[in-house]
């Protein structure tokens, strides 16, 4: 863990001490969206991991002060992978053994490879490619 990381854990913790009926402490902390974003918006969702449920439970009950305000805190549940290549979740495109799918289109090919260009948008269950048959279209 970085030096920037550690200072941060024991701000949290210090200016938490007060607060919280419990002695706990943080294991580790991590954003969870980019730097682009967090500069833009100014904060960010931050994953704190503690070393017991009952920690869990009692900073998600209490809530907890991060640079003076009062943050909520909830489990963090990742969603699950999403395959760029067969467009089916459970999956990252590096394990996949489908076939491709378009994300665009639902064609029998990658994304990347989707060349159809034109100004108004299928219709709901239709591709714009015709590489599928009519009975694949409602896939």
């Amino acid at each position: 863990m970085d030096e920037t990381m550690t200072e941060a854990i024991n701000n949290i913790e210090s200016e938490n001490t007060d607060m919280l009926p419990i002695d706990y402490s943080i294991s580790s902390l991590s954003w969870l969206n980019g730097l682009d974003t967090r500069q833009k918006m100014e904060h960010g969702p931050l994953q704190l991991n503690l070393k017991t449920r009952k920690e869990a439970k009692t900073i998600m009950d209490q809530g907890l002060l991060i640079n003076g305000k009062l943050c909520n805190v909830s489990i963090y549940i990742p969603r699950a992978p999403h395959c760029f290549q067969c467009q089916d979740w459970g999956h990252r495109a590096q394990e996949c053994s489908g076939e491709a799918h378009c994300g665009r289109c639902a064609g029998n090919h990658t994304t990347t490879e989707h060349t159809e260009t034109h100004e108004n948008p299928c219709a709901p269950g239709e591709t714009c490619n015709t590489d599928i048959p009519k009975s694949a279209n409602s896939r």
